[in-house]
């Protein structure tokens, strides 16, 4: 019978190169994928994502707040107003003024502390002939905003325009504007309406006119003349005109401090022409041939003792007329 023997092999040598290639080869094993690498690297950056963003979570919000204030910032607005050598600068911001500082062209800039309120104005001298005034204005929240405005100083001409407010009738009002070389514009606003500019309409024009229609009630009108050198003229004027149905008033009163005195008090607003009345007999008138032209009238008279009887007409300059009746036991 044919046998097949197996025998350890007791070579020291050859058993101790085999112990190494096993070690070896449980130290060597396969590297991991780059799947794998890539995954891990994944988990790193959002731990890394989101512990930023916990960090600069506040600063996110205020970024966020100062886009909203920006979108809510009121822009000031600044008004230059020339008249003769001088010019004024009017400012406006609703959130506040911190500072305006103005230069012309390069010089070094002056500051006025605006101290949070909501108007600043100042006055200052324009240099000879053609400047630019340079206009930094810093609101409450700390915003800077720039303007720049060019303006010509012809020592020629300084003088601002003259404006005048002239009555056509009860219900109408004359704007009149002039200059003494060149006008350039005429803005006008009545109350609440909306503002009218009227501008000249030929070269070397020296005088615009502008009429406008009143109401009974009060109303400020407030009018900018405007030349070709840039002088500036203002002026306001409360008007009132007079309701449609309106008619003369009169009344008469003994004297306070004297009992044997009348007095009577005629009222109109279009305007008295003229007042004529009989005290008994005694006819007593304005003259007939000239206009009062007032609103108002007012005379003082003796009356006799006993009864007293007073008859008086008055005649406004629409050529109404009121008669009035008085008895008077003194």
């Amino acid at each position: 019978m044919n046998q097949i023997l197996i025998t350890e092999n007791n070579n020291p040598r050859k058993n101790q190169n085999n112990k190494e290639k096993k070690v070896k080869e449980v130290k060597t094993k396969a590297p991991k994928s780059s799947g794998d690498v890539n995954g891990i690297a994944k988990v790193f950056a959002v731990l890394i994502l989101i512990f930023g963003i916990a960090l600069s979570g506040d600063g996110a919000y205020a970024i966020m707040q100062n886009i909203e204030t920006a979108k809510n910032a009121t822009v000031p607005t600044v008004e230059v107003l020339k008249s003769g050598n001088k010019v004024k600068l009017s400012i406006k911001c609703e959130t506040g003024i911190r500072t305006v500082s103005y230069a012309w062209n390069d010089s070094t800039d002056i500051i006025v502390q605006g101290r949070g309120n909501s108007i600043l104005e100042q006055t200052i001298s324009i240099p000879s002939g053609e400047n630019k005034l340079n206009i930094s204005v810093i609101d409450s929240q700390g915003v800077t905003r720039r303007y720049v405005k060019t303006l010509k100083q012809d020592t020629k001409d300084v003088t601002e325009p003259t404006i005048e407010f002239e009555p056509d009738d009860a219900n109408t009002l004359q704007i009149i504007v002039t200059d003494d070389k060149e006008i350039d514009y005429v803005t006008y606003k009545y109350g609440n309406d909306d503002e009218v500019t009227v501008r000249a309409t030929s070269e070397g024009q020296t005088t615009i006119k502008a009429t406008i229609n009143v109401v009974a009630e009060e109303r400020l009108l407030k009018v900018e003349a405007v030349d070709k050198e840039q002088n500036v003229a203002t002026a306001e004027q409360k008007v009132k005109g007079v309701s449609v149905d309106s008619k003369p008033t009169a009344q008469l009163t003994l004297d306070p401090e004297d009992s044997a005195y009348a007095v009577l008090k005629v009222q109109d607003e279009y305007g008295i022409r003229m007042v004529d009345w009989f005290v008994n007999d005694q006819e007593y008138k304005t003259d007939p041939n000239i206009s009062l032209n007032q609103n108002t009238f007012e005379y003082r008279f003796k009356i006799d003792e006993g009864e007293t009887k007073i008859t008086l007409r008055v005649y406004n300059i629409k050529e109404q007329v009121e008669e009035f009746t008085w008895t008077i036991q003194n």
